[in-house]
């Protein structure tokens, strides 16, 4: 009787410990650690990863911040969207963007305006160049008189050749490929060896003449 008496004790008093315990871990700190820890983690999730500064061709520019990695294509977006007249031909829409960037969405008009000067500028160059092209030709190709006003026949162009009588254009231009493959003239005898410039010519032509 005794044993069974001191059992129902031993088992109440066990029973009673559980219950002590249990009460202290609800009020003591094991409940407020973990209440802690649960705080710690939520602002981790509300960590701001990166901002960005968007311009140009959207409906709402400005600042935008990001709680995660973003491309430039989320920041258009954000910022509403693109204009009418926004152009991103030239942009990679899928690049990922970095903390404190800046994106700049050109508009079709300067774009153009951009196009239009580029052409202008490369047309001025061409125009250049061959305004250069032909003041060397020119340089070329003048008549350098002789005293007496005879022409030189190894530096004079095709229209001052021209005014030799019988030479025509194509005499003339014969008498230029022919200084120009072969040399120049040592002698004004040698203007016969152009086909086309026979005696009868030379006689005509050979006082107005000279290679000198």
């Amino acid at each position: 009787m005794k044993e069974n008496i001191k059992k129902g004790l031993l088992f109440f008093i066990i029973f009673l410990f559980f219950i002590c315990f249990a009460l202290f871990v609800r009020n003591t700190g094991f409940t407020k650690a973990a209440d802690k820890e649960v705080f710690s983690i939520v602002p981790e999730e509300n960590y701001l990863k990166l901002g960005v500064h968007i311009k140009g061709g959207v409906k709402n520019p400005g600042y935008y911040e990001f709680t995660h990695d973003a491309r430039v294509i989320d920041v258009i977006e954000k910022a509403g969207g693109l204009t009418e007249d926004a152009d991103v031909d030239s942009l990679n829409l899928a690049a990922y963007v970095k903390d404190g960037s800046e994106i700049y969405i050109p508009k079709k008009t300067q774009t153009q305006s951009s196009q239009v000067a580029e052409a202008y500028a490369e047309e001025k160059v061409y125009e250049t160049a061959a305004q250069n092209t032909a003041l060397q030709e020119n340089a070329a190709q003048s008549p350098q008189n002789a005293p007496g006003g005879k022409i030189n026949i190894n530096t004079a162009g095709k229209s001052e050749l021209m005014k030799l009588k019988g030479i025509g254009e194509k005499t003339a231009q014969a008498i230029i490929d022919y200084r120009n493959q072969k040399g120049k003239f040592t002698s004004i005898e040698d203007i016969k060896k152009v086909k086309g410039i026979g005696d009868k010519k030379f006689e005509e032509i050979k006082d107005k003449i000279t290679v000198n």
